[in-house]
């Protein structure tokens, strides 16, 4: 096994339009944080994989939540070929014509 770490922004926020009853879309956050759509976009689908101290105390003040509470490490299951250990290491040949 091995750790990923995984953001919860997306979760937050639903919990966040729950609370407030009010439905928050992309654009929304966007608006609301002065941040793009691509990178509102990219923390909502969970694939950054930079973390700009500016953009991580805008999340956790909208979110009204620590910065430790936006993140989750999570254990995945190593695929054959990511796990360096069990590679086979072929070396290239040439065969006589």
């Amino acid at each position: 096994m091995r750790k990923k770490l995984s953001n919860r922004v997306a979760e937050l926020v639903a919990i966040k339009a729950r609370r407030e009853n009010r439905t928050i879309n992309k654009t929304t956050i966007g608006n609301e944080l002065g941040l793009s759509k691509r990178t509102v976009d990219l923390w909502m689908a969970n694939q950054v994989t930079r973390f700009d101290d500016d953009i991580l105390l805008k999340w956790s003040e909208y979110l009204s939540c620590g910065i430790g509470d936006l993140f989750i490490v999570e254990e995945v299951e190593s695929k054959v070929d990511e796990d360096p250990e069990s590679k086979a290491y072929l070396t290239p040949f040439a065969v006589p014509a």
